[in-house]
């Protein structure tokens, strides 16, 4: 803590210590499985982001229903209102994408938060669900969620 002080005072920055966490990211293997959760971002010992695309995978899916609830799917809201719904449920997904996209590599993770994409692609399309994922996200307009969890990043 003392250098990351020293070279923050050297670049003109000033750091409250008494507000300061500091976190040891190591690749080294720690057999004990140990959550860790910081800033809303969570991870476990080997470094996995599964837990965080659980969870901002179930928000941002309770969040679309919510939001689909309030709009009609036939005679309800254009397409452009009902888009600008959806960009609320990719904020809360690619909340931290900073970190943890090259996560999304594994096809486990990026289906989990497809799937939550989907839902809401066929809510701005006001399509019914027996339509395929690349063509339902090419009607809506959506972008892939790894590309934009890469494009953040």
């Amino acid at each position: 803590m003392r250098r990351v002080i020293g070279w923050m005072e050297d670049h003109g920055l000033d750091l409250a210590a008494e507000k300061t966490e500091l976190v040891i990211i190591t690749k080294r293997y720690i057999t004990t499985e140990i959550p860790i959760g910081h800033l809303g971002i969570r991870m476990n010992n080997k470094l996995s982001y599964w837990e965080q695309i659980i969870q901002a995978a179930d928000i941002a899916a309770a969040v679309t229903m919510a939001l689909s609830r309030i709009m009609a799917n036939v005679h309800g809201p254009r397409a452009s209102k009902r888009r600008l719904l959806m960009t609320v449920t990719q904020s809360i997904m690619l909340y931290g994408a900073e970190i943890w996209a090259g996560t999304l590599n594994k096809k486990k993770y990026c289906k989990r938060m497809a799937a939550v994409q989907q839902r809401g692609a066929l809510r701005i399309a006001s399509s019914y669900c027996t339509v395929s994922k690349p063509a339902i996200l090419v009607i809506a307009g959506v972008l892939l969620i790894d590309l934009l969890a890469q494009e953040k990043s």
